[in-house]
């Protein structure tokens, strides 16, 4: 669930904000409001990273994810608005209740990706459905993130040129479709 938690907050538009800890499980013992609390409460206790250094990694590939894709923090609603299609019954791509799709278009040109595919499942079963076809790369999946493409014969598959993602209980993906550059553009 932290993971999951992790993909929706660093591929959603707006500014992510990061809690000192929250890469490694850093919970205050549950306390929500520990602003007058002792250090026993609000101390970092960096002995989570260790033990739970896998989280870690997955947020550091998140973050390299993003600051390396302009199109994760577009700079306005405009660009927003023009750059984001949810997948559902409208746009052609039903997605399972519990499920949450979308692709971002890189509208301002400034990403070497021309759209990224974020999709999640909050379920407690594996799912698959169709997504739109492309050249998509896995750049994250439940257990792994990063600036280089992983293995995606698990959770992504095309069959007679219709293209469907698999995605564990309390999981997401994100795919990355780098952008084709024409013979004429090469001089750019």
């Amino acid at each position: 669930m932290s993971r999951l938690a992790a993909l929706l907050l660093l591929t959603a538009q707006g500014i992510p904000f990061i809690h000192a800890g929250q890469p490694f499980r850093r919970s205050k013992h549950g306390d929500h409001n520990s602003y007058n609390r002792p250090d026993s409460v609000n101390m970092v206790r960096w002995q989570q990273k260790v033990e739970n250094y896998d989280l870690y990694l997955y947020y550091r590939g998140l973050i390299a994810l993003r600051r390396a894709h302009p199109l994760f923090r577009l700079g306005t609603a405009g660009e927003v608005r023009a750059g984001m299609q949810f997948l559902d019954e409208q746009a052609g791509y039903p997605v399972p209740h519990g499920c949450l799709a979308w692709v971002v278009r890189d509208v301002t040109g400034d990403d070497v990706w021309e759209r990224a595919l974020v999709a999640v499942n909050a379920t407690q079963e594996p799912v698959r459905f169709a997504i739109p076809g492309g050249r998509w790369g896995l750049y994250a999946h439940g257990t792994r993130s990063g600036l280089t493409p992983l293995p995606a014969s698990a959770c992504l598959h095309q069959q007679e040129g219709r293209f469907e993602v698999r995605i564990d209980s309390h999981s997401g993906l994100v795919l990355g479709e780098v952008r084709t550059v024409l013979s004429g553009d090469a001089g750019r």
